[in-house]
């Protein structure tokens, strides 16, 4: 993390520590650094005490210990839970995941979380959050089942059906796409009876990603329009070209590349007036391939890159594996074979360090249409194999016919 981003969380925990605990806990905490400051031996005789508490004052990661340690002195035991849990809610867009997961780890296991189904499954939801944020899916799906008993108990079909949505996308990331699917279409129908449009919204969207990573276009096609009916004049940007983009896949996987460039087109226009930067990028790259398929390779070079060098920014390096598999297609198409190699396989790398059997399975079959244009029949054959073994495993029964297919051509 960045010194101005560390600087900006740990300024809005002091913020909402001295809220909470009173002008009296704010001057204890000056008197606590200006001690600190001389034992270090840092600017004491250039600054006073009453100065480190002005707007200037610049943190250290020691004045998160200390608000967590002592603002318990300054609040009865309740209200300094919830300011703990408050803490950690304020770490977590701030990418202070292990920080905002120690707070809710000391409030999971505190005894007056028992007394408190509302708080406690508050607390038990975050931590699935994080261990999502985490990909530790194992935590995240132990968490997230803990939710779904209390909103069982607590009779709340709106977060119920929330719930069972997280749930869902877990067990997708695990690679359980057949179990997702069934308790993703039961949460579907606990949302259609309550008439819980906004949750729909999520769930359709989310049942069109799973058909999709199945190679079923026309079901996620369906599924994602309806998303779009269901959204209706709702003025979310980013929501509505995160939904486009997504239908310009389905349509870019049916090799309609036309519609899929149109709505592509669409969805950057939304992204650009929304300022979602990440989710402009993450259309480039799509966009970069149909380029690639209609020889314009210079263009779909120049997207890939822009794309990859967005993912670098945001640390996302998924992306930045898929943005190597289009760059590794474009250099072989370009029939720059050690460089399209380099690229696929530095892809298939990350992809299975990341644990994502979809995007293990289609740079192989890449890997694989690479030795074909090479005469290495023996090598393509070997990376359909795996490629279909991924895709059973997912259940992919139409990507498994696919590859079926290639494979036939290879071994006639």
């Amino acid at each position: 993390m960045g010194d101005k981003n560390l600087q900006s969380f740990l300024s809005a925990v002091h913020k909402l520590a001295v809220e909470r605990c009173g002008q009296d806990f704010a001057d204890y905490l000056i008197r606590l650094r200006s001690e600190r400051e001389r034992l270090l031996k840092k600017s004491w005789k250039k600054t006073t005490p009453e100065n480190l508490g002005s707007k200037s004052e610049v943190f250290r990661e020691i004045d998160f210990d200390t608000i967590q340690l002592h603002s318990s002195k300054f609040l009865d035991e309740r209200q300094y839970l919830e300011l703990l849990y408050e803490i950690a809610k304020i770490a977590i867009p701030y990418g202070q995941f292990h920080k905002a997961q120690q707070l809710l780890l000391l409030l999971k296991d505190h005894r007056d979380l028992l007394k408190d189904d509302h708080f406690a499954v508050q607390v038990h939801q975050r931590l699935g959050d994080i261990s999502f944020y985490l990909s530790d899916f194992n935590t995240s799906l132990t968490e997230y089942e803990l939710c779904m008993d209390y909103y069982k108990k607590l009779k709340n079909p709106q977060r119920l059906a929330r719930i069972m949505l997280s749930i869902s996308v877990v067990l997708v990331e695990k690679g359980e796409v057949e179990k997702a699917e069934n308790l993703m279409q039961e949460a579907k129908a606990l949302a259609t009876e309550y008439q819980l449009n906004k949750v729909l919204i999520k769930i359709n969207m989310n049942l069109g990603n799973i058909y999709h990573m199945k190679g079923s276009y026309d079901d996620s096609l369906n599924h994602l329009k309806q998303t779009l009916e269901l959204l209706g004049e709702n003025d979310d940007s980013s929501l509505r070209a995160r939904i486009l983009h997504n239908i310009g896949l389905a349509y870019k996987a049916k090799h309609e590349d036309t519609k899929a460039l149109d709505i592509f087109n669409e969805s950057i226009d939304l992204s650009t007036t929304a300022e979602n930067n990440y989710m402009k990028s993450l259309t480039y790259l799509e966009k970069s391939e149909i380029l690639y398929r209609n020889d314009d390779l210079s263009a779909g070079t120049a997207l890939a890159t822009s794309a990859f060098q967005a993912f670098s920014q945001f640390g996302d390096r998924l992306s930045m594996g898929e943005t190597y598999k289009i760059l590794g297609m474009i250099s072989g198409k370009r029939k720059k074979y050690r460089t399209a190699q380099a690229f696929l396989e530095n892809s298939l790398r990350i992809c299975r360090d990341h644990n994502k059997p979809l995007n293990v399975g289609q740079t192989q079959v890449e890997l694989a249409h690479l030795f074909v244009d090479q005469g290495e029949t023996g090598k393509a054959i070997d990376l359909l194999k795996d490629a279909k073994a991924s895709f059973v495993d997912m259940h992919a029964l139409d990507r498994v016919t696919e590859v079926e297919g290639e494979l036939s051509a290879l071994t006639k």
